[in-house]
């Protein structure tokens, strides 16, 4: 049988087969051994000196970049830091409680969610306007002199 449907099927269905065998060759692993717990792989020399871990953690900000009666959202961090009087200072998840947006939008002592317009409290985080329904939580900070960073 001639029949130029299906040579042309044949031809389809084995390219198929080759492009699925590239992209399942793709995703295996390699044979690479991973590396040992002492952060070298095998046959590498060794490291001596090198960076050693922070004591405590790098500083989210300094207290005079927070302003009094307001705050200030460090999204990237997770965290938004609030001064709602003079040398008190509190610390609040910077993810929306309504659908878990970055809270990014602050004005005075309001936090207002972009994605869907709840309104937040800066001095203590609860819901002043929903959607939204639960207060921000709270994220411990630690004070450091002039020095703002996460607990």
């Amino acid at each position: 049988m001639n029949d130029p449907h299906s040579s042309r099927r044949a031809l389809i269905a084995g390219a198929g087969a080759v492009s699925l065998t590239g992209v399942l060759a793709a995703c295996g692993g390699d044979d690479q051994p991973p590396p040992s717990s002492s952060g070298t792989t095998p046959g590498a020399a060794p490291t001596t000196g090198g960076a050693k871990p922070p004591t405590s953690p790098a500083p989210l900000t300094t207290k005079s970049k927070i302003p009094v009666g307001s705050a200030v959202s460090f999204g990237a961090d997770g965290v938004i830091v609030a001064q709602p009087t003079a040398g008190k200072f509190i610390g609040f998840s910077a993810i929306c409680t309504h659908q878990e947006c970055v809270l990014t939008n602050i004005k005075g002592d309001t936090i207002k969610c972009g994605c869907h317009q709840s309104e937040f409290s800066a001095k203590d985080g609860r819901v002043l306007n929903g959607p939204a329904n639960r207060s921000l939580p709270k994220v411990d900070l630690k004070i450091e002199g002039e020095n703002i960073s996460l607990a």
